[in-house]
């Protein structure tokens, strides 16, 4: 089978879809599939990196109807010598290639890029179950029905977590074409980082522990908190790994309460593993997440979690058995969490020891013979419904 994947970010890019996308391209090659990509870049040129597949990419600085209207060209194109269509991003234009060619298509919905678009903008302050029920402005309303269109077109949506699948159902998606195949642990060739391993012998910490926070710069990351409850504590230091729009403010914010932060900026995913591995603590403090590969990476590290109880995240990290829960997110909520686990050696030993255990549970195997399953599937009932 042919198969055409469409994604919004790809290497050299970092975050979750970067890192999904050629494992998962790969994986799917490895099971018969004849598989091309198209991405948005930064940079049209190839990476230098040899993958087996081949990768076609769209410079992303055009912006607008004119590159959203190459996009959908360039994948119909293509998708006329693909039996089918796979977009973990890139959603409307896929559909609307997809549809023009007469192709079937997965998707696979880590969010709503919709809410997104809107709070990056200033439009929308709502959280995202608030901003299921409301209505807004006119161009956020269309890029909510040209989404909700697109999931509900699709032979099958794929979602990371149970919680989207709640959230696509009620963009009209039925459940029956949803299949919830959770995230992978990518296979990390360093050693998992022991809890003891800068402790003196007994559990003891050092005195200067290291929090690290992995993370788009934009406020529902709520980095802020993080940065305040820090500020807030003696011994601690903070690694801030990530870009976006508000970088500037962090940084002031870091700056005024006189938080021992370092800005790390966009780094490489063997770098985010790195610095990972170095931590005491990581700290996800996201109102917004399917469900976060950070986290996934932290447990396989042996790296103990805090992440706020929001959205699919509970899926993953359950209070007190793989990770801390923070009910709100609070600068002080977070401040007890880091106090709590950091004083507590057994607690530490607890959450790492379940959180590996976990991330184990949680292989490439799995989710790719799932999402291969998935596509057959789909091109058998398209094909069974042209016949």
């Amino acid at each position: 089978m042919k198969v055409l994947i469409t994604t919004g970010i790809f290497p050299p890019d970092i975050g979750g879809p970067a890192t999904y996308v050629p494992i998962m391209a790969e994986a799917l090659t490895a099971r018969g599939a004849s598989v091309t990509i198209l991405t948005l870049s930064d940079d049209p040129r190839p990476d230098g990196k040899a993958y087996p597949f081949p990768v076609i990419r769209v410079p992303r600085r055009r912006l607008g109807i004119r590159r959203m209207a190459e996009v959908i060209n360039r994948i119909a194109v293509l998708a006329r010598r693909h039996d089918m269509l796979f977009a973990p991003g890139l959603p409307i234009e896929t559909a609307l290639a997809a549809r023009c060619v007469r192709k079937p298509y997965v998707l696979k919905v880590v969010g709503d890029l919709a809410w997104e678009r809107a709070r990056v903008l200033g439009r929308v302050t709502d959280d995202l179950e608030t901003f299921q029920t409301q209505r807004y402005d006119l161009s956020t309303e269309l890029h909510r029905r040209a989404q909700a269109w697109a999931a509900g077109r699709a032979a099958r949506v794929i979602v990371p977590s149970v919680y989207l699948r709640g959230t696509v159902r009620g963009w009209g998606v039925p459940e029956g074409r949803t299949a919830v195949i959770p995230n992978f642990t990518p296979v990390i060739t360093t050693e998992p980082c022991d809890v003891s391993r800068d402790a003196d012998g007994q559990g003891n910490l050092p005195k200067r522990s290291l929090v690290i926070t992995v993370a788009r710069l934009v406020p529902w990351k709520g980095i802020e908190q993080v940065i305040r409850a820090v500020a807030a504590l003696e011994g601690i230091e903070l690694r801030i790994v990530g870009e976006g729009p508000d970088r500037a403010r962090l940084e002031a914010v870091a700056a005024s309460v006189r938080c021992p932060a370092r800005f790390l900026g966009q780094v490489t995913h063997t770098e985010v593993l790195a610095i990972l591995r170095a931590a005491n603590v990581l700290v996800l403090n996201s109102g917004y997440e399917g469900h976060p590969h950070v986290a996934l990476e932290a447990m396989a590290l042996g790296v103990p979690v805090i992440a706020r109880a929001a959205c699919g995240t509970p899926e993953l990290v359950r209070h007190r058995e793989t990770g801390l829960l923070l009910p709100t997110g609070t600068a002080e909520e977070a401040a007890e969490a880091i106090r709590e686990l950091l004083s507590d050696s057994e607690l530490r030993k607890r959450l790492v020891r379940q959180g590996r255990t976990l991330a184990a549970s949680m292989t490439l195997d799995s989710t790719a013979d799932r999402t291969w399953r998935v596509l057959q599937e789909a091109r058998s009932e398209f094909e069974k419904a042209c016949s």
